[in-house]
């Protein structure tokens, strides 16, 4: 009878390790997927879009439904747009997240050229964070290659 009841508490105590083990993972496994979308769909916007208003850039203060930094077509961007970007960095950062779809994380977006970074605007990523999402894609900003790198991070 000690023995049944040993093996039962065994195994009682490896399922529940077990299920914490796997509850984990999949909240982990979640919380990636959804940072994926976000990134993905901020990306989209950025760079296939001029935003709403399109001439967003012009105005002194963030009153922007939709950001966009596209001049005439996608993957082709305005070095006006861009630079209000980053202007805005330290005062509209928390507007900007939001009007991009990704609120609930931190991110950091890059413009690099050949020689290396141009342009940047965000909070740049902790080497301690677990999951970091990366999106790259080349774009033109005034006739100039570009890698536009976004990294998303649950902060």
């Amino acid at each position: 009878m000690l023995i049944a009841i040993s093996v039962f508490i065994f195994i009682l105590v490896a399922s529940i390790t077990m299920w914490d083990f796997y509850r984990a993972k999949s909240e982990i496994i979640d919380l990636r997927a959804d940072m994926e979308f976000a990134a993905q769909n901020a990306m989209v916007g950025l760079i296939t879009t001029s935003g709403d208003p399109g001439n967003w850039y012009v105005s002194p203060s963030f009153e922007v439904s939709s950001l966009g930094l596209v001049s005439g077509r996608d993957y082709v961007l305005d070095g006006d747009k861009v630079d209000k970007l980053v202007e805005w960095n330290a005062t509209y950062y928390e507007e900007i997240k939001s009007s991009l779809g990704v609120r609930k994380y931190d991110m950091y977006l890059s413009f690099l050229n050949q020689t290396g970074e141009i342009y940047g605007f965000g909070i740049d990523s902790p080497s301690n964070a677990e999951a970091v999402v990366r999106i790259e894609r080349v774009c033109m900003i005034d006739d100039d290659v570009f890698k536009v790198v976004m990294e998303v991070w649950d902060g």
